[in-house]
């Protein structure tokens, strides 16, 4: 992806690069001049600007949903996942959505935001599983944890969106954990409260996008919660 900014100041600067006034995302996730190797100025965030969707889940089947960011107003049905299937995990690149797992399900399904166009199967996770935690850096997609019906794995996985691909193990999260709520912001992945052996948990956690170090404890939620909606601003 890359823009075009008329001598804006960003991050300080008071001209544009040697290499033109084009604005890149580069791989940390933040913009770069076109040319010019610079790790200082706007950072990406995957936060949409136009439309939100409900994809998948109980009652809908295999219905990929949009609604406008613009105006108040009902969505409309624009296209269908690969299957149908509930308990997934969502996840958000500049271009696509991504639709991850679900119950016994290790489908990587893929949707384009600019067009109507069905999804499209572009990889497995590395264990079937739903009620995961999914989270987004600018070039990858990640989903924590997650109930695989007969286990319940701690495991992080990690794919790659600039191309079709399986995931990685990309570290863990502190225990055997499902129904947490994914945010994510530059940096970091999130998983909040869910389900243990011991039952409904308030820990809040965060794994780094850029080794698989695994996940801290950040914090508690107010309560102990299980299945809870992730939602992410550029500041909490």
């Amino acid at each position: 992806m890359s823009k075009k900014i008329s001598h804006t100041l960003v991050g300080g600067r008071t001209v544009a690069g040697t290499g033109g006034q084009g604005l890149k995302v580069g791989s940390q996730g933040k913009l770069y001049w076109l040319d010019v190797d610079e790790v200082t100025l706007i950072p990406w965030t995957f936060q949409g600007s136009n439309y939100g969707y409900s994809i998948g889940g109980d009652g809908s089947a295999n219905n990929i949903e949009k609604f406008t960011f613009a105006s108040a107003g009902n969505a409309s049905n624009v296209a269908d996942l690969t299957r149908s299937v509930h308990n997934i995990a969502g996840t958000s690149s500049a271009d696509h959505g991504y639709s991850i797992g679900g119950a016994s399900s290790d489908v990587i399904d893929r949707f384009a935001n600019a067009s109507s166009a069905n999804s499209a199967d572009v990889g497995n996770i590395t264990v079937s599983r739903g009620v995961g935690a999914g989270c987004s850096s600018a070039t990858h997609g990640f989903i924590a944890g997650g109930d695989a019906e007969s286990v319940v794995p701690d495991v992080i996985d990690k794919y790659a969106f600039a191309s079709s691909g399986d995931s990685v193990d990309w570290g863990d999260i502190s225990g055997n954990r499902s129904g947490g709520a994914g945010a994510s912001d530059t940096d970091y992945g999130y998983a909040a409260g869910g389900t243990q052996s011991s039952g409904y948990v308030n820990i809040i956690e965060r794994f780094p996008f850029a080794s698989s170090a695994g996940t801290s404890d950040v914090g508690d939620l107010t309560g102990a919660i299980t299945w809870g909606s992730g939602v992410s601003s550029t500041t909490n």
